[in-house]
Parts: structure tokens; C-alpha cells; sequence
């Protein structure tokens, strides 16, 4: 870097107009097109202090960051020296994360701007304060064989979030919980890693740090609704539930390099809303679900934070069995009606329905708009249209 000394000594040079147009030429080069930390294509800021390019978000992120760590400017500012110029030039984006993400595991999910603020800001501070994944830094607690903490639960029944001791276990791959702590007290519920996924949604649980982890229960799908009282303790056992799923992968698939399993270690909840989605008889009523699409898993509950779903579809693929997503309209003497009910039912009106058919039967929904209803076809679509993975097939 540079000495006390250069850095006042070109700080106190009168600013050179051309500076700014040289800060463009740089932002040009491919590796510093997109956000250093999110790949967002709307580059609108410099890290003076690390020598990177940086969207609008992540600048606010790093501004946050410990008190002088680091200087965030737009790039358009007439404030630029020499010495910026050069840091930037001779660093940029690209050895800029060959060095902060040198050890990066792999069971770490990089963020992009499209995720909720929680991961983004917590990568930041990962990558740039604590240093996470540099060289010679010691190994995060997410790496550890065991992980052991309290998170804040919500009760299947009466709904309030109580907290709760969790334990995660690479060796038994295992997650328990427990409702009450002692000796020789078993846990209330034993998850198995196998069909264990977590998602970061704040917005769903009404709080910043909000997760929900799905598992497989006697056959059935099941939700816990869960949030931590800091951000990087949401991030670490997120972090720790992928280590050990992707440790055991890599026992079952010896042969499958890592770089192709972290392909499909993170699965994505594709869209969800509300819908109303009629019975399988053709004189059934409509009725007001929470839909969500969950890599190929189609569930619908009553609420969006209920335990259980009411009902669960398998989407498969298009090479594999006949599943297809159709769209049509609905006509005046439509036999699908809408029951009489106090729960904010769509009108039928608009006919914005479309349907869903597997091997097994033809499910039936309808959206409140054309263009919710574009969305969830193109969603289901786009999962239709994918082959099966060997773990899907499995």
C-alpha cells in the first residue's frame, strides 16, 4: 500500500479533471463492469480504500463497514487523487477477490443482488471486516463439525416464537431442537440432513434475520420458521446446514467434483404468492391457498407460515413424464365457481387461470392479475422445461 506520508502528499494536490474520466475507462475493463461483491451490472461507486468497483447497495454496506476501514466514493465525484487512480489501476475487482475470496468455501453461497439485504451485507463483512476467507485466517465455527446455538422458533399451534436450543451434527447428520434443555431431556424433533433445505426470508417471518428451514416428515413436507438475534448468526447456521449437506453429497457422489454439486446444494423457493386453486372435481370451488414453488415441489398451505402444507406437487420434467402448464380462459358458463367466503377470494371475472398437469391429475389455479399469472407459468415452465439431476433422480 502507501505510506502516511505519499498519501498527504498527493491528497493535497489540486484535482485533475481528466481523473474522472480515467476512474470510466477503468470501470470498462471486464473484470470491473460489474459489482466487486453482488455482479450487478449497475456500477455506480469506488472503494478508494480497496481499489474496487461497487453498486449503489453494496457501496451503503461498505460504508457501514468498522469506522475508517474503507472510503466509498461515486464515481462521479471531483474528489478523486492520483493515488486513488493508481490504487484502482493496480488492483480492480479481479485480484481484489483472488485475495479476500482465496479460501472461500464452497458450502459458502455467494450472494447477488437479487437476495435479501441480510446476505449481502453479511458477505461484505465476512469478506472485507472479518476476513473470512483470506489466506491464513482461521476456519469459521460454520466448518465445524458440531454446531451448537439458540434461534427463536414459531410454534406450530399458537404461533408465538419461543427460543429454542439447536444442535447440528455433521457426523449424524442431524439436526435437533429441543423445548426443553437438560441432561437425559431428548430433543422435540430430530431432522434428517438428507431432506433438509433453509432459505433467508425475512420479509415472510417479519423479521431481518428470519429463515425457514424445510424437511421431510413420515413422508410429508414440514416448515420451521426460525430467526436469530444477529445476522451473522442467521448466516452461520445457514452456512453450517449447506457444510454439512455438501460434506455427505461428496460422500455419496465420490466421483461428482464439488464444483458440480454446489450446482444444485441451494435450492431456491422459485416464486410464491396467493392463488386460488380449485378441487380436483370439475363442480369444485375455488379456494384461497399460499402457493409456493420450491425447486420441483409445488406446495400450497392456508397461511403462508403454516407448518404443513394442505397439499404438495411434484413438478417434473418435461423429458422425463408428462407434465405441462397450460393457460385458458374462462368463459361465461365456466362450471368452476367461487365459494361463497369471507377471505378476499379473486373474481372469476378476469379469467386469469392456468393449469397444472402431472401423471397423476390436473390441478387448477387462478391468479389475481395477467401478470401474476404470466409469472407463475413461466415459473413452472422453467422448471418444467429442466431434465432431472442424478439427485433429483436418485
Amino acid at each position: 500500500m502507501y505510506s502516511n506520508e505519499e498519501k498527504t502528499e498527493v491528497q493535497s494536490r489540486p484535482t485533475n479533471p481528466t481523473l474522472i474520466s480515467r476512474i470510466q475507462d477503468l470501470k470498462k475493463l471486464p473484470e470491473n463492469n460489474n459489482c466487486s461483491d453482488c455482479k450487478s451490472k449497475y456500477v455506480t461507486h469506488v472503494s478508494c480504500s480497496i481499489g474496487i468497483f461497487l453498486c449503489a447497495q453494496c457501496a451503503k454496506f461498505h460504508e457501514q463497514l468498522k469506522p475508517g476501514l474503507n472510503r466509498v466514493m461515486p464515481i462521479t465525484s471531483n474528489d478523486f487523487t492520483e493515488l486513488d487512480i493508481k490504487l484502482i489501476q493496480d488492483i480492480g475487482n479481479k485480484i481484489s477477490n483472488s485475495t479476500y475470496e482465496r479460501k472461500m468455501p464452497p458450502c459458502y453461497r455467494r450472494p447477488t443482488y437479487n437476495d435479501p439485504i441480510v446476505m449481502m451485507e453479511q458477505w461484505i463483512c465476512a469478506k472485507y471486516e472479518r476476513k473470512e476467507f483470506m489466506e491464513g485466517m482461521p476456519l469459521p465455527d460454520y466448518l465445524a463439525r458440531t454446531k451448537e446455538g439458540y434461534l427463536w422458533k414459531r410454534g406450530k399451534d399458537n404461533k408465538q416464537f419461543k427460543i429454542r436450543k439447536f444442535i447440528l451434527c455433521k457426523q449424524t447428520k442431524t439436526l435437533k431442537y429441543f423445548t426443553k434443555e437438560g441432561a437425559n431431556i431428548p430433543p422435540k424433533a430430530e431432522l434428517s440432513l438428507d431432506t433438509i433445505d433453509a432459505f433467508i426470508v425475512p420479509e415472510k417471518i417479519g423479521h431481518s434475520n428470519g429463515m425457514q428451514i424445510v424437511y421431510e416428515s413420515k413422508g410429508f413436507t414440514r416448515s420451521l420458521y426460525v430467526y436469530s438475534e444477529t445476522s451473522e448468526e442467521l448466516i452461520s447456521w445457514y452456512a453450517s446446514i449447506y457444510a454439512a449437506k455438501l460434506q455427505w453429497q461428496q460422500i455419496a457422489f465420490p466421483c461428482t467434483r464439488v464444483e458440480e454439486l454446489c450446482l444444485d446444494l441451494w435450492p431456491q423457493i422459485v416464486k410464491e404468492g396467493w392463488l386460488m386453486k380449485c378441487g380436483p372435481r370439475r363442480n369444485d370451488n375455488f379456494y384461497k391457498r399460499w402457493v409456493c414453488l420450491v425447486n420441483r415441489k409445488l406446495l400450497y398451505y392456508l397461511d403462508s407460515l403454516d407448518a404443513f402444507p394442505k397439499g404438495e406437487v411434484f413438478i417434473g420434467s418435461k423429458h422425463s413424464g408428462c407434465y405441462e402448464v397450460t393457460i385458458e380462459e374462462s368463459t361465461e358458463g365456466d362450471s368452476c365457481k367461487v365459494l361463497p367466503r369471507n377471505d378476499s377470494a379473486f373474481s372469476l371475472d378476469g379469467g386469469f387461470m392456468f393449469f397444472v398437469r402431472t401423471p397423476q391429475r390436473l390441478f387448477t389455479f387462478q391468479a389475481e392479475s395477467a401478470e401474476s399469472r404470466k409469472e407463475w407459468v413461466d415459473a413452472l415452465l422453467a422448471v418444467i422445461e429442466k431434465p432431472l439431476t442424478p439427485f433429483e433422480q436418485s
